[in-house]
């Protein structure tokens, strides 16, 4: 992930299919190779979360983009819905994305005027 001055980012548009969450954790794991280990997998896990919720609930295109700041990796998952993601209580049948989202990284939130997720993850040197 070492970039000099930071800032890099990686905009990955997806559409709205099963295999959504695959192509994005794919797409992820090939630009986060040099990250910390603990940081990689809980932006794989936040991103399969997310895109799988954006594929149930939202409308395509569905769009990640991560990006590289400053010991920090803020994550965005939006799609092309009109809603504002909402956390509900986990149960047997659902409600588990967010709550594993806030689980994960310790800044996350609502984008505004948009239908989707943002969160941020130390991100350590290694």
């Amino acid at each position: 992930m070492n970039a000099a001055g930071g800032g890099r980012r990686c905009p990955i548009l997806l559409p709205r299919d099963v295999p959504a969450a695959r192509t994005a954790r794919s797409a992820l794991d090939r630009w986060l190779t040099d990250a910390a280990a603990e940081t990689a997998d809980a932006a794989q896990s936040i991103v399969t979360e997310l895109v799988s919720n954006a594929v149930a609930f939202g409308r395509p295109p569905i769009e990640v983009t991560v990006a590289e700041q400053p010991g920090r990796l803020r994550i965005e998952v939006a799609d092309a819905g009109t809603g504002t993601p909402t956390r509900r209580p986990p149960d047997e049948h659902g409600g588990w994305g967010l709550e594993i989202v806030g689980r994960l990284a310790p800044r996350h939130g609502t984008l505004r005027g948009r239908s989707g997720i943002w969160c941020e993850l130390p991100s350590p040197p290694q």
